[in-house]
């Protein structure tokens, strides 16, 4: 007698063990997808258009094996249990104003960018890219409509369209006249910058500034500009320079850096901040081992500044200084802090107010340990366009406060 199997779905079920008693060797790499398509119709969902053909490819491979079961194999492969399922396979991206989700509250209220596709191997490459080029995931997945909505913004947009255009995605108007628009940016027109050492897109006052502090542009000092483009929002190509330390922090990223101290020696810190002319430099301590710090920091700047140009700005406890104390009266460290102060020492703990109401203006901070800054002086460092950490490695707690630094 014949073993019966009526359809497509009972030939995958008796192929994955799910009907009857019958054993049919499977392939290692057919496995997986057809024990997946065989759990599937066991459950009752159908088999969309592609899975079917695909499952008709690969249960062929083993026709032999159910006709030597008696299977009538040929008829069965052809007959469906369900109802092929329609699947929606429209690709678009759209921009909308809001969206309606409950579990969402007031923050949904912005525009959004809606990116509409079933998932597909071929697609992977470019997910990758959206992934690795924006700063934020999905902020609203619609399973059942198989929708991405992510924050709007013209990068997001750009770098959306650019991974998923040649993937046959339909574009609304809107995106892609604002996709061309940003394809076609260029940033001499529109951004204040340096470009080929001539400025565009600045105010007058703001040129006048520029020059005032660091010369008209040119090839000599073009390097100072560009470590001072933060500060001033200039836009300026990466810059080289002999110096490596001095070439990775000009072309920094943010105003926060962290100096490995096992790869640059205080030689090469103290050599890029001459380069950089970044004196007067505020040097923070901490009270409650800061001897060592500042006999070894002050060691490296010596053959750069006089005494009377170094200001230490606190002192220990007679029972608690160890040396720190002796040392600054011996090397004669001691002078008031004013414009003519070139290194500065305070204390890492608290912002101290001689130095904040004193005509001196420090044009850098140099933590000599990466650790957790107090809340108070957060403020005071934030308004530098170049903090150095300086440390063997970056404390936990400069990521836990999620400050954005540049590590070189």
């Amino acid at each position: 007698m014949k073993n019966v199997a009526n359809t497509i779905e009972d030939l995958l079920e008796i192929l994955a063990g799910l009907q009857g008693q019958s054993k049919i060797q499977i392939e290692s790499s057919d496995h997986n997808l057809l024990y997946s398509l065989a759990r599937q119709v066991f459950k009752g969902t159908g088999l969309t258009d592609r899975q079917y053909e695909l499952s008709k490819e690969k249960l062929s491979k083993y026709a032999d094996q159910f006709t030597a079961l008696d299977y009538n194999f040929d008829d069965t492969i052809q007959n469906l249990k369900y109802p092929l399922r329609e699947i929606d396979r429209s690709r678009w991206i759209k921009i909308v104003d809001s969206l309606d989700v409950d579990q969402l509250y007031e923050s949904h209220k912005s525009p959004f960018i809606a990116v509409r596709f079933s998932f597909q191997k071929k697609l992977i490459s470019a997910i990758e890219q959206i992934n690795n080029k924006i700063s934020s995931q999905p902020y609203h997945y619609d399973n059942v409509n198989k929708i991405k909505y992510y924050e709007y913004s013209e990068k997001n947009l750009y770098e959306i369209v650019s991974a998923f255009k040649d993937k046959n995605f339909i574009l609304e108007k809107n995106v892609e006249e604002l996709y061309d628009t940003i394809s076609n940016f260029k940033k001499e027109n529109h951004l204040p910058g340096i470009y080929d050492f001539k400025f565009l897109n600045l105010h007058p006052n703001c040129e006048d500034a520029l020059i005032y502090e660091l010369g008209n542009v040119s090839k000599d000092n073009i390097l100072l500009f560009k470590d001072r483009s933060l500060k001033y929002g200039l836009n300026i190509d990466a810059v080289e320079s002999s110096s490596v330390l001095t070439q990775n922090i000009a072309n920094r990223k943010t105003p926060t850096v962290f100096v490995n101290s096992n790869k640059w020696n205080t030689d090469h810190l103290v050599n890029t901040l001459v380069e950089l002319d970044r004196f007067p430099v505020v040097i923070l301590l901490d009270e409650s081992n800061p001897y060592e710090a500042l006999v070894n920091s002050y060691n490296a700047f010596k053959n750069i500044v006089t005494p009377d140009q170094v200001s230490v700005q606190f002192r220990l406890s007679s029972e608690n200084s160890n040396g720190f104390n002796e040392y600054i009266k011996e090397n004669k460290l001691n002078s008031p802090v004013d414009k003519h102060s070139k290194i500065v020492y305070t204390s890492i703990d608290k912002p101290n107010k001689p130095l904040i109401t004193s005509e001196c203006d420090p044009k850098a901070a140099i933590l000599l340990e990466s650790r957790r800054l107090n809340h108070k002086m957060l403020p005071w460092l934030n308004s530098f366009d170049l903090v150095i950490h300086y440390d063997t490695d970056v404390s936990h707690f400069t990521r836990f406060q999620k400050i954005k630094l540049t590590e070189v």
